[in-house]
C-alpha cells in the first residue's frame, strides 16, 4: 500500500527552525517494508495539491486539528483511508471520526501495526486503542530526508521517556500518559 504521513503546521508559512520529528522515525520503523511510505512535513515544505495514496495519515495536535480536518476533506477520495493519531486524536477521538475513517488512540507502537493489518485485509476499524505496555519502537531515520536538506538543526532528537512527572490540570499529556512512561 502507498501511505502518506503528514505532519501539520498551524500556519500557512514555512518555518525556518522546525526540527525533523522523531515521529517519522517511529512510524518508519513500525511500517513493514512491503508498504511505500512518503513523509510530508508542512512546517518545512508546502503540501502538494493532490496526494496519491491508499492511506493518508495525520499526526494531530489540538492547535493543528482544524488544519487536519480541512486537509482530510481535500485529500479524501473514494479509494483512500484517512487516519488520524496524536494527542488531540487520543483525547477527542469521537470528534476526529467526523473527518477520518479511523483514529489511533495512544502511542503508535500499540496501534499502527494493527491498523495496517486491518487495512491490508480491507477491514479497518474506526478506533484503535494503544496498549500502554507496548515497548517503544526503535527510531529509524526515514528514507527520504530531502525535505530537510536546507534546514540547519543544532540538536538531534532522542527519546528516553514519554509523559511528564507533573500533573497540571490544563495539560493534555497527563490525560494521555497518566504520568511518566520510561523505556
Amino acid at each position: 500500500m502507498k501511505i502518506a504521513f503528514i505532519r501539520l503546521n498551524m500556519f500557512e508559512h514555512i518555518s525556518s527552525d522546525a526540527m525533523k520529528p522523531i515521529l517519522f522515525g517511529i512510524i518508519h520503523s513500525l511500517t513493514p517494508p512491503q508498504h511505500q511510505i512518503t513523509f510530508y512535513d508542512e512546517r518545512v515544505k508546502k503540501l502538494p495539491e493532490r496526494i496519491d495514496a491508499d492511506i493518508i495519515a495525520f499526526s494531530v495536535e489540538t492547535f493543528t486539528a482544524k488544519r487536519a480536518y480541512i486537509l482530510a476533506k481535500k485529500y479524501r477520495t473514494k479509494r483512500n483511508i484517512i487516519v488520524m493519531g496524536g494527542f488531540h486524536a487520543s483525547v477527542m477521538p469521537d470528534e476526529i471520526l467526523h473527518y477520518a475513517d479511523s483514529v489511533l488512540i495512544g502511542d503508535a507502537e500499540g496501534t499502527w501495526g494493527a491498523f495496517l493489518r486491518d487495512c491490508e485485509s480491507g477491514r479497518p476499524k474506526q478506533k484503535y486503542i494503544s496498549d500502554e505496555t507496548a515497548p517503544f519502537a526503535p527510531v529509524r531515520s526515514q528514507s527520504d530526508s530531502s525535505i530537510y536538506r536546507h534546514h540547519y538543526y543544532g540538536v538531534g532528537v532522542c527519546q528516553i521517556s514519554r509523559g511528564c512527572k507533573f500533573n497540571c490540570d490544563f495539560c493534555s499529556i497527563k490525560t494521555m500518559y497518566h504520568g511518566v512512561r520510561r523505556k
